[in-house]
């Protein structure tokens, strides 16, 4: 069975292989997400070697440290 294709039928095909499927479009919005979490993600590591002396092992903690004791400066200064 021979089936003649007009060139508006090809535009129509092209067209319709061009949409992307929902599953497609989810996985690239999944993709995006991710290059934007892990920009944010070390955009706040530069923060803290800029900030924090990172070399030690306990940076972490001593941020946290100075980050409640901040807090307890404000709630009792008002």
């Amino acid at each position: 069975m021979h089936v003649l294709l007009s060139i508006e039928n090809v535009v129509v095909l092209v067209v319709l292989r061009s949409k992307k499927s929902s599953c497609v479009k989810e996985v690239e919005k999944i993709k995006q997400r991710r290059t934007e979490r892990r920009a944010a993600q070390l955009a706040i590591r530069e923060h803290h070697v800029q900030e924090y002396d990172v070399s030690v092992p306990s940076w972490e903690f001593e941020a946290m440290i100075r980050y409640e004791q901040l807090n307890l400066a404000f709630i009792y200064s008002e």
